[in-house]
Order: C-alpha cells, then structure tokens, then sequence
C-alpha cells in the first residue's frame, strides 16, 4: 500500500494443495474482525474463501467472502469487516474456497493481512 512494504499471506489455490492458514489459539474471545485481502497476481475466477472461528478444535462460526473477476483488480487492497460475536478461547482458519476447480494449475490466489480483531471478553 503506496511505498510502505508489507508482507501478506498468499493462499494457493490448486485444488489438491488447497491454500489454508490456521492461527495459534487466542484468549479474549473475539469480537469484531477485521483484515484486507486481494489479489498477487492476474486471476480470472474471482476470490472465494472462508474464514471459520474455531473453539476446541470445533467450528463455531464460519464467514464467506467473495468476489466476482469483474469486481477485482491485481494490487488492490480490499477490506473485510464482520461481527463474530465469540467469548472464550478461538482459532482464526482461513481456507481458499477455489472458486476455478483447477487441480492441476495454481489458480485462484489470493493474499490475506492485517488481521485483527477486537475482544470479546
């Protein structure tokens, strides 16, 4: 974003090696989450992926995200913002959803950073 470097986690999107990022656990219950998303490279099927809050290995709540090839742009920065709404203990897992259903390309990449949230407790 502008000249400031910044590092992005960018999810791979081939369907036999799908793209996936799990946090450590976090105390504090969660809120609200935030972060940004977009595109590495020239893609042409979109984003699609989800992000699920995890307590003791279960999940107890999932969030889509999508966006048509027509409404993205390469170098763009999105943002995402949703209402969790979990107390306690939880875990952050992002997973490309590979809106392409390529197996044997790495298609349908996407980067994710600036993941924050707000406590619950």
């Amino acid at each position: 974003e502008g000249t400031t470097p910044f590092f992005a986690a960018c999810m791979n999107g081939k369907t036999t090696s799908v793209g996936k990022i799990t946090s450590p656990t976090i105390s504090g219950g969660i809120a609200k989450l935030t972060f940004k998303y977009g595109f590495a490279y020239t893609e042409a099927s979109g984003i699609s992926f989800k992000v699920e809050i995890l307590q003791n290995g279960a999940v107890v709540k999932t969030l889509n995200v999508t966006k048509a090839a027509s409404d993205c742009a390469k170098y763009t920065a999105y943002d995402y913002s949703a209402d969790v709404d979990v107390a306690g203990d939880f875990q952050i897992v992002f997973t490309n959803l590979c809106p392409s259903n390529n197996a044997s390309q790495n298609k349908d990449r996407y980067a994710v950073w600036n993941v924050n949230w707000t406590n619950k407790n």
